[in-house]
């Protein structure tokens, strides 16, 4: 009964929850991302920052929007087309007032991508491999930024830059898998186990460490760290959640994963350019932004409670 009558209420005022499902507990994560390819892309010019910044928010909103409307969640209002036109002429706005047609180009690639990786919980083929898809999507977003670039070819560091992070972020999705293996139809964890997807994990992050340590990243000590750290706890969580609740090490993990993120993101850009004070509003948006997503339509409290040993009946 509490279930119906809060969904009841979310669909009295459609704003709030088109608010929730565009993922604000993300913001931070996505721009800080685009940031640390923008200045690789440019040696650390602090001119494009608010182009790249509008532009990522607005693909964001698009990406989650559109993805709702593709994947029909029961538990989730369905966004109208219009809600999901509007931030993708935004993010077309900007990349034609920055490059042209090339920064239009740029756009619809990404969005493409975000299209193709929305289609996994509905097509048997394209399910297992949505980590890798996830992926993808970050090295479109790369390009989305580099469009927005004079052009020049994206040299040792730009490169290195988008391969670790797209590699730890099919990381980050397999794990976001994990946690919903017990809705999912498609997904790795639901094919092949969440134990294959436990080692799948293990070796994404080997993958993103030597390739950190290998190449000319600044700030990749720090950013190294995270991701020992990060990989660490989500060892730990799979130690206290196995069986039946092996999914809520999932929920759990998740939400290192993208707190640690924007840090990893960040011990990147810093070293290639950023202002302490888009820093700063970064660290602030992350922190704050987080607790919403337990307000997140078909998302649920309990693995917090089960980590302490709380019963919930």
């Amino acid at each position: 009964m509490r279930d119906s009558s809060h969904g009841a209420g979310m669909r009295r005022i459609p704003i709030v929850q088109f608010f929730l499902t565009s993922r604000p507990y993300s913001y931070a994560s996505e721009v800080s991302q685009a940031l640390v390819f923008w200045l690789a892309l440019t040696r650390g010019d602090p001119r494009g920052l608010g182009a790249v910044t509008l532009q990522t928010l607005a693909m964001w909103l698009f990406f989650n929007w559109q993805s709702d409307r593709i994947q029909r969640d029961t538990r989730r209002l369905r966004p109208p087309l219009l809600l999901v036109l509007v931030p993708l002429g935004t993010a077309l706005a900007v990349g034609w007032m920055w490059n042209g047609w090339v920064g239009i180009l740029g756009v619809l690639a990404n969005s493409a991508f975000m299209s193709l990786y929305s289609l996994k919980s509905r097509h048997a083929v394209l399910g297992p491999m949505g980590p890798l898809l996830r992926g993808l999507t970050v090295g479109a977003q790369f390009m989305r930024v580099w469009t927005l670039t004079p052009g020049a070819p994206p040299d040792q560091v730009a490169i290195y830059a988008v391969l670790v992070l797209a590699i730890w972020h099919i990381g980050r999705n397999l794990v976001g898998d994990v946690r919903d293996v017990q809705k999912d139809v498609y997904e790795l964890p639901v094919r092949f186990g969440t134990a294959a997807a436990s080692w799948v994990f293990r070796l994404g992050n080997v993958a993103a460490l030597v390739l950190l340590f290998a190449g000319p990243l600044p700030g990749r000590l720090p950013a190294g760290m995270v991701v020992v750290f990060t990989w660490l706890i989500i060892e730990l969580l799979q130690r206290r959640f196995v069986g039946e609740s092996a999914h809520e090490w999932g929920y759990l993990g998740h939400r290192v994963m993208v707190l640690a993120a924007v840090f990893a993101h960040l011990f990147l850009a810093v070293p290639l350019g950023l202002p302490w004070v888009w820093t700063v509003a970064i660290l602030v948006a992350a922190i704050t932004l987080q607790p919403l997503y337990f307000w997140l339509p078909g998302k649920r409290f309990t693995p917090l409670k089960r980590l302490f040993f709380i019963s919930h009946r």
